[in-house]
């Protein structure tokens, strides 16, 4: 039984490691190892210090609106407290991929800690998460939208999906909670806001971390191509998005003026803030909960 369980515990970590490294093969088959070393040793450190600081801002309003999610069913966490518990939940999910994840290491904290729903919490941080992934669909289309190089090279009838959906995200997902999640309608509008500036946050990190490589022209395609990516992330088939990320970089690119081994190189720089941002986690500790 011992070696049954060990075998089910390792076959996810291991599946993800494989599907990372198959993807950075791909990429790097494509690209070349050397050229994305020489853009890596030359990226200017500051610019990618600013970075790590403003990805650290998202998450830092990341954390603020999943408590006000929680507020919403009754759990009342102080700020600090809640802060505390997402970054050791961001370790969990970059560092631990096969075992407990971050959702669902908070889920069980709070439900063990506070004896609430689980239900209810389950919810909250799927609301939270669904929340990101409109502020990051708005923002990547509106992206597109307004890029013409981009914009002009789409079918008529693909514009006009994009244009269509890129107004529809926010009214659907508000009908989306009329429906099914009426408790939460009170925080919509500010959970979304929030949604939609931790997007851009990110974004303005992607920014510098291109500062960082030289990158002086084609912003709008990388910054796009780079949502896209983040997109795609969001599914957890490999170790903290690691080669999925890259491998979107390589297929995408070719519609755009972006250089692939600078769009390569981004998404290698932004797991590694993403990495160094999570890995603080394991320094935390979450102290008693204090009164809200």
């Amino acid at each position: 039984m011992d070696k049954k369980s060990n075998l089910q515990r390792l076959w996810k970590p291991g599946l993800k490691v494989l599907l990372s490294a198959l993807a950075l093969f791909i990429v790097f088959r494509k690209t070349g190892i050397e050229p994305l070393i020489d853009v890596l040793s030359k990226a200017n450190l500051l610019w990618f210090i600013i970075a790590l600081v403003f990805f650290n801002f998202s998450k830092i309003l990341s954390s603020l609106r999943l408590n006000l999610f929680f507020k919403a069913i009754g759990l009342n966490l102080t700020e600090i407290f809640n802060l505390r518990l997402y970054y050791v939940g961001m370790f969990y999910n970059l560092f631990l991929p096969g075992g407990i994840g971050g959702d669902a290491y908070k889920l069980f904290y709070l439900k063990n800690k506070f004896d609430h729903s689980g239900k209810q919490l389950f919810h909250s941080i799927f609301l939270d998460r669904l929340t990101g992934l409109a502020g990051l669909i708005f923002l990547m289309l509106g992206m597109v939208v307004f890029s013409r190089h981009i914009f002009n090279q789409l079918p008529n009838w693909v514009s006009i999906v994009v244009v269509v959906a890129t107004i529809l995200v926010y009214p659907l997902l508000w009908l989306f909670l009329k429906v099914f999640y009426k408790k939460f309608l009170n925080v919509f509008w500010m959970t979304n806001l929030q949604g939609l500036l931790v997007q851009a946050l990110q974004v303005v990190a992607a920014y510098f971390l291109l500062s960082s490589i030289g990158v002086t022209t084609a912003w709008i395609d990388y910054l796009i191509l780079f949502l896209a990516s983040s997109v795609i992330t969001i599914i957890p088939f490999t170790i903290g998005g690691l080669g999925a990320r890259e491998l979107v970089f390589i297929i995408a690119a070719q519609w755009t003026m972006a250089i692939e081994e600078l769009a390569v190189s981004l998404g290698l720089l932004f797991f590694i803030i993403t990495a160094i941002s999570s890995l603080s986690g394991v320094f935390i500790k979450i102290p008693p909960q204090k009164k809200a």
